[in-house]
């Protein structure tokens, strides 16, 4: 009897640790990646320069092109447009804009590509409109700071100024702040605006609504809440906000604690390896996918292929179907 009990045990013990082997035999063969690579964002100072000039000139002077990481790395979109050049003397020159800032928005229409830039800016088909004098609003993040940017523009003159409207957090939040008295002896944050997929939403933040605290900490700076977030903080980490918020009364004031995941780039399984009985591959982006069964290289028994809208199916290495090639795709 006590060596049937201990053989069993012997086999129970036995099983495990072929399945743990195994659970971790299958873990090393699949790979995830992150759909979206975060880019770098340098870190503005709390106290920051602007210019305030005129000039004669009527050239806008900027280059720009969708706002992208420089690192072929860390390739990701954000919203905006990266201005890649300014011509000296031009309209953006003297207004202080650099190489390197991001349009958000003009005359607040979102700014995500060359081509919505450029209709707003070319002057209208009437005549009588372009005599006119033309004023663009133009709200431009120049690393974490948030700055609005006027300009006038006419055939005689162009003014321009700059001012600082607030601070950014382009990954992690995706909202802009700006410091306001809260009371005498204490300062707050003020929601200014909330941009695609920003967790702020989620938890029923809005636009308006002031920042009291950061786990458990007062409001310093709204340039050291954006560095809190962006150096010391990690994508998908929940923070602690106390917050003061309109109510659905008119009149009434909330004040309340919410909990905030910040945002996390999606995280996409890349590769499979059971070679040979199974074998997956894709791109994070799903342009790219194959899959096959039993390949042991020169022969495999099924293999299925997707590149963008071309498909292939290949069975035993000697049937091959294909289709999609060759089309002509619209965006």
């Amino acid at each position: 009897m006590f060596e049937t009990i201990t053989m069993w045990r012997y086999v129970h013990m036995v099983k495990m640790v072929f399945c743990v082997t195994l659970l971790n035999v299958l873990g090393g063969c699949v790979a995830r990646e992150q759909v979206e690579q975060m880019p770098h964002v340098n870190l503005s100072p709390d106290n920051v320069s602007l210019a305030s000039l005129s000039t004669t000139s009527i050239d806008i002077g900027l280059s720009v092109s969708a706002n992208e990481s420089d690192s072929l790395m860390d390739m990701a979109i954000l919203p905006g447009l990266r201005v890649r050049r300014v011509d000296a003397g031009s309209v953006a020159d003297v207004a202080g804009l650099r190489s390197g800032d991001v349009i958000l928005s003009v005359n607040g229409i979102d700014t995500n590509k060359p081509d919505t830039l450029y209709a707003i800016l070319e002057p209208s088909e009437n005549e009588g409109d372009v005599a006119q004098d033309k004023k663009f609003n133009v709200i431009v993040r120049r690393d974490t700071t948030l700055l609005e940017v006027g300009l006038l523009v006419s055939p005689k003159l162009t003014g321009s100024s700059v001012r600082e409207v607030g601070r950014i957090d382009p990954l992690k939040t995706r909202a802009a702040y700006r410091l306001v008295n809260y009371h005498e002896n204490q300062v707050a944050l003020q929601v200014l605006h909330l941009f695609g997929d920003s967790p702020l939403q989620q938890v029923g933040i809005d636009e308006g609504d002031i920042i009291l605290e950061m786990n458990g900490q007062p409001i310093v700076s709204a340039q050291s809440f954006v560095n809190d977030l962006l150096a010391n903080s990690d994508y998908g980490e929940s923070i602690r906000l106390r917050i003061h918020s309109l109510g659905q009364i008119v009149g009434e004031v909330q004040i309340k604690e919410l909990s905030v995941t910040l945002w996390k780039p999606e995280r996409k399984v890349t590769s499979v390896n059971l070679w040979p009985l199974f074998t997956y591959s894709a791109s994070a982006d799903g342009e790219m996918m194959r899959w096959s069964l039993l390949d042991f290289w020169l022969l495999w028994l099924f293999a299925y292929e997707q590149e963008n809208n071309e498909k292939s199916v290949n069975i035993l290495r000697l049937m091959e179907f294909s289709t999609g090639y060759g089309e002509l795709t619209q965006e």
